[in-house]
């Protein structure tokens, strides 16, 4: 958890789903603020010098009912916010490093769980861990299916057995008909579905009974895109495996749903490999095409995402849920 002081001397611990202003990590890693619209909480980021990350509370907490039905979470008016859904869990994130992964990594660290993030850029990987001491991290390809299994060593090594998997490591290419190749299919195929695939094959045996499965598909699998005809059948695939593997694994009571995410400002646009005035005119056409008229935010994906790996969600299974502003529902 977070510490948090007040300007009036109070100190409260708290999880931040929103900051005030940003924190600039070693290897690029940058923690965006704003206000917290269910307390009233306007936070900036700080770095204590233990090294931990902490953050100082600038407007007091407004007045608001109890929160209930939150498990063993609660709200006090003097107090602020304080959120304890992963204390002492253990979580698995794949494509940890970056973006809705990383956001999710952080929030579930702030509540007390302990999380274990991979990904293939060491970089991203130690300023994850620099992030918050909850966090640890291994370069794992999941492209890679002889790597699952070696995830599944670490984290059994690491943790024994686990509370949650959040499969979210993927990439998004695509080509019109006449320019798809054999190695854009075998990359996308490979990374976004054997990836789940044998990533849920080797770690489901270490998910506690009850616990919880995630995968990452995308709103390309609800939209015609022309040009990633690939690409939405690998979002397409994973969402139906989500439903097999909830029907499979539903009698050990471990849930299984899909995190549908629209457009969110994550770097998975840059690596589209487009330049740079190309990018600026595909967010500008997002923006003006979305119901809500703006891109979404890692934070808000990641709220979901935490929500069905928490108990909260111990009634879901088999669900898709998407964060898109409306863009494939309206």
């Amino acid at each position: 958890m977070a510490h948090c002081a007040s300007g009036g001397g109070t100190l409260i611990t708290a999880r931040v789903l929103v900051m005030a202003s940003s924190l600039l990590l070693p290897g690029g890693l940058l923690l965006p603020g704003g206000l917290d619209a269910v307390t009233g909480i306007a936070r900036q980021w700080i770095l204590g010098s233990n090294g931990l990350i902490v953050f100082a509370l600038v407007t007091e907490p407004k007045s608001v009912p109890p929160i209930v039905g939150l498990g063993s979470q609660s709200y006090n008016q003097h107090q602020g916010l304080v959120m304890s859904r992963f204390e002492n869990q253990t979580f698995v994130i794949t494509g940890g490093s970056s973006g809705i992964g990383l956001y999710t990594a952080l929030g579930i660290a702030g509540e007390g769980g302990r999380v274990l993030v991979t990904g293939t850029n060491s970089d991203k990987l130690k300023a994850a861990e620099a992030a918050h001491p909850n966090i640890h991290s291994l370069i794992n390809d999941a492209a890679d299916f002889a790597d699952a299994d070696k995830l599944a060593e670490a984290a059994k090594h690491l943790f024994g057995n686990i509370d949650g998997v959040f499969l979210n490591a993927g990439m998004g290419s695509g080509a019109p008909l006449g320019q798809i190749t054999p190695e854009l299919f075998h990359s996308l195929m490979n990374l976004n579905v054997g990836g789940v695939l044998f990533g849920a094959q080797a770690l489901a045996p270490l998910v506690k009974d009850g616990g919880a499965l995630l995968i990452t598909s995308s709103a390309a699998k609800d939209k015609g895109m022309a040009g990633a005809a690939v690409y939405s059948a690998t979002k397409g695939a994973v969402r139906s495996m989500t439903k097999a593997l909830a029907r499979e694994l539903a009698p050990r009571n471990i849930r299984v749903n899909t995190l549908t995410p629209g457009p969110i400002a994550t770097p998975f646009f840059e690596r589209l490999g487009r330049p740079p005035e190309m990018l600026e005119k595909i967010t500008n056409h997002i923006k003006a095409t979305n119901p809500l008229g703006r891109m979404g935010t890692p934070e808000e994906a990641a709220a979901v995402a935490m929500f069905l790996l928490s108990g909260q969600a111990s009634f879901v299974t088999g669900a898709d849920y998407a964060v898109d502003g409306g863009e494939a529902q309206l």
